[in-house]
């Protein structure tokens, strides 16, 4: 069994079913951010917001095959991600 953003999917070039019986919760980035923090800058959550709406289950699956699979470094995932998003310059 894997979950439904595992790296694994992809490299084995396994097909993802629908879960029509939603028995598998899906996992998903969520940020965590302390309330107070939040509340004293509110425009953190106007600034994470696009990039949260810019994963999938597929992109997601892709850059874990890269930490999973192909050894990457986390880091250099996630930093190749948010430049070619055009959330880090």
């Amino acid at each position: 069994m894997v979950y439904g953003t595992d790296g694994g999917i992809t490299a084995s070039n396994l097909t993802l079913l629908d879960d029509d019986k939603h028995d598998q919760p899906t996992f998903a980035p969520v940020p965590i951010v302390r309330e107070v923090v939040l509340k004293a800058n509110p425009r953190i959550a106007q600034i994470v917001k696009p990039l949260m709406e810019s994963f999938n289950g597929e992109i997601l699956q892709a850059l874990n095959a890269r930490v999973q699979i192909d050894g990457e470094p986390t880091e250099t995932v996630a930093e190749d991600y948010l430049k070619s998003k055009g959330f880090l310059r």
